[in-house]
């Protein structure tokens, strides 16, 4: 598969890189956490934190670094953590959050002063194979741009800078493309009522690609950066 996976881009995003004592917040699907988390590991050195959020026992979905502190919870409902944080993370190959003020606001509850914010998320007309694909895309949230700006403005953040561009995954095979799609929360795939959902997504991407020899995937998506 060829792609340019955003999570290791983050921080750069983010604006000044993490200075080595920071704490950082880490905020996305628990099959996408260990990139994430293992680059702010880097990036604080061992007099920082990074904190992540994994619903139910970690030990059930990915292999964390050990120096990773990890909070029971779910990441699109990020509660009972203690703050501040000096970066907030958020970050996701397909839509994991539901609320999108209930998740902002949360969130900025986190931050110390001018802390930074920054979230690459899927955005309003994400890809329309997928959404006509995905068993659970009539659940997704997809906010535009703007919806994020003014929330992000609501409360109170400043130096809001956003933009939408265009993420182009290409597979070699529909099974490929298949395991990228179920990677961000593996847990939800399994058991009976997993596998029947994932018996329905493979048959819709094999009559989506049918007769086509371009298995290839747009997501559009929205960066977001902002100061507390």
């Amino acid at each position: 598969m060829n792609s340019k996976n955003s999570a290791p881009y983050l921080l750069e995003l983010a604006g000044s890189y993490p200075a080595q004592d920071h704490r950082i917040l880490c905020l996305a699907p628990p099959g996408e956490l260990f990139e994430l988390s293992a680059r702010c590991l880097e990036a604080v050195g061992t007099s920082g934190r990074v904190t992540v959020m994994l619903p139910g026992d970690p030990f059930l979905h990915a292999s964390l670094p050990p120096e990773v502190e990890i909070i029971e919870g779910r990441p699109e409902k990020p509660e009972k953590l203690e703050g501040p944080f000096d970066l907030v993370l958020a970050w996701g190959s397909y839509p994991f959050i539901n609320d999108l003020d209930e998740f902002l606001g949360l969130l900025v509850k986190l931050l110390r002063p001018g802390a930074r914010l920054c979230l690459d998320l899927p955005a309003y007309g994400f890809c329309p194979v997928l959404q006509a694909s995905h068993p659970a895309a009539s659940t997704w949230l997809l906010p535009r741009l703007v919806d994020m700006e003014e929330a992000c403005f609501e409360l109170e953040l400043r130096d809001i800078c956003g933009m939408t561009w265009v993420e182009l995954r290409k597979y070699d095979s529909l099974p490929d493309m298949l395991e990228d799609l179920i990677k961000p929360y593996p847990l939800q795939f399994e058991g009976r009522r997993g596998e029947a959902l994932l018996d329905e997504l493979r048959k819709n991407l094999s009559s989506a690609f049918r007769g086509t020899e371009d298995l290839s995937l747009a997501l559009r998506r929205t960066r977001l950066r902002a100061l507390r």
